[in-house]
């Protein structure tokens, strides 16, 4: 399910809901204050690519996007232009 917020987001940064799926389902999660965050890390980015999970295309869209979750829903989704740090809570 999605917020109003992450609507307007999917839209003005061409992430698709299928994108999400994705993260959600191979994507690695790291929570903060509350918040679920899934991302691509290497070992999940290589997990997604053996079992061919999608596209090529969709591979080059989707490698650095992240989504943000809270209560089963999706807050809010970007592109990373930074490493996440690890184990914040």
């Amino acid at each position: 399910m999605l917020t109003q917020h992450a609507e307007q987001r999917i839209q003005q940064r061409s992430i698709s809901e299928s994108s999400i799926d994705l993260l959600t389902t191979y994507g690695e999660v790291d929570y903060h204050r509350g918040a679920e965050i899934y991302f691509f890390s290497k070992r999940s980015w290589n997990r997604l690519c053996r079992d061919k999970a999608c596209s090529t295309q969709q591979k080059d869209k989707l490698k650095n996007c992240y989504a943000v979750l809270a209560d089963g829903r999706v807050i809010t989704v970007g592109h990373k232009t930074h490493r996440f740090k690890q184990g914040r809570h």
